[in-house]
């Protein structure tokens, strides 16, 4: 089971807990009033809601996936910080290029890390 965030805009739906079915549509897990969960939520306490996700992913109502806008399952809570995983490698590649605006043209010896704000990421179908 795949389980995604999505928005409805059409109906005015943000940020929905849902299943993606094998069939390609979406499960509407938030159409239970009873139930107010968001992803993080889900996966922190995944065993106590298991079985009822799988019930529901089988039995909710679905929405084709055109008339929806998936969204990041899982927010940052805060910033997020990058650093390469190849970061080694990579920067003796581009400090060889001829590229470096340092002109140094030196390896750093410790990785250059960089924040990107909340506000900062780009939204679904914005560049």
């Amino acid at each position: 089971m795949r389980l995604v965030t999505f928005d409805v805009p059409e109906e005015g739906l943000v940020g929905r807990l849902g299943a993606l079915t094998p069939e390609g549509d979406v499960v509407d897990l938030g159409s239970d009033p009873n139930l107010r969960l968001d992803m993080r939520t889900l996966v922190a306490q995944w065993e106590e809601y298991a079985e009822w996700v799988a019930a529901a992913a089988a039995s909710g109502p679905t929405l084709p996936l055109d008339r929806v806008r998936l969204r990041a399952q899982l927010r940052p809570a805060n910033n997020v910080m990058c650093v390469g995983k190849n970061y080694l490698a990579h920067a003796r590649e581009f400090a060889g290029s001829g590229f470096d605006a340092s002109q140094k043209q030196e390896v750093p010896a410790a990785p250059v890390i960089c924040a990107r704000s909340l506000g900062a990421r780009p939204r679904a179908g914005r560049s």
